[in-house]
């Protein structure tokens, strides 16, 4: 538990302290230093990478499996955020509106911009694979060493680390970010916990998904 506490709270505090100068890089960058961090302590404690997700791909089946996997979670990755979406809008729920004001505000206007469509998919594809590696490799992992393996243990090790997800993108999503992307993380949890911990078709699976929308986005095309 000092583990998860004291990680997830230099996350917390670490983009809490970024916030205050350069907001729109806030996320991958203090992401990068955590798991730049971690490692460390997992080197230091000779801790198997495979504690934040990173299993070795022992036979040719993991490899072959690898491509089904990663389409599987793209597809339910996107799947997630549509059905959300349209429950948002039946519901008539003014917090599920969408806010494009605040993706403009962060990622600027990247409709026909190429420079600014590269720079910011090169961050996605850093971003993507690093929230994988923190809220559900580590934070899954530990939590199951916390909580144990029993069905409402392992419940609380997917819904805690997917509720932190969500809040993560409240800064320029809102609450329709913490809905969407906080079931999207119960649904990459699941997917975790069914492929063995194994994180690799996740992360890119996660960067593919950002890719796919912000080459829409760079289209004109309303995604």
């Amino acid at each position: 538990m000092a583990e998860f506490l004291g990680f997830t709270v230099f996350a917390l505090v670490l983009k809490a302290v970024l916030d205050l100068t350069i907001w729109q890089y806030a996320g991958p960058i203090s992401l990068i230093i955590v798991l730049i961090c971690l490692t460390a302590y997992l080197n230091h404690r000779r801790i198997s990478r495979s504690r934040i997700g990173l299993v070795r791909l022992k036979t040719a089946k993991s490899y072959w499996l690898l491509p089904v996997q990663t389409l599987i979670a793209f597809i339910l990755i996107l799947a997630t955020g549509v059905v959300v979406s349209l429950i948002g809008e039946a519901s008539g729920l003014a917090f599920m509106e969408p806010n494009h004001a605040g993706a403009a505000s962060r990622f600027g206007d990247v409709a026909g911009n190429t420079s600014l469509f590269l720079f910011w998919l090169t961050i996605l594809w850093v971003a993507g694979p690093a929230e994988e590696l923190f809220f559900r490799g580590f934070m899954i992992n530990t939590l199951t060493d916390v909580f144990g393996k029993s069905r409402i243990a392992t419940v609380f090790s997917i819904l805690i680390p997917a509720l932190i997800f969500g809040a993560g993108h409240m800064y320029y999503m809102g609450v329709r970010g913490l809905v969407t992307t906080g079931m999207i993380g119960l649904v990459l949890g699941c997917l975790f916990l069914a492929y063995k911990r194994n994180l690799w078709p996740l992360m890119i699976a996660h960067a593919s998904v950002n890719s796919l929308l912000f080459t829409l986005q760079y289209l004109g095309v309303d995604a």
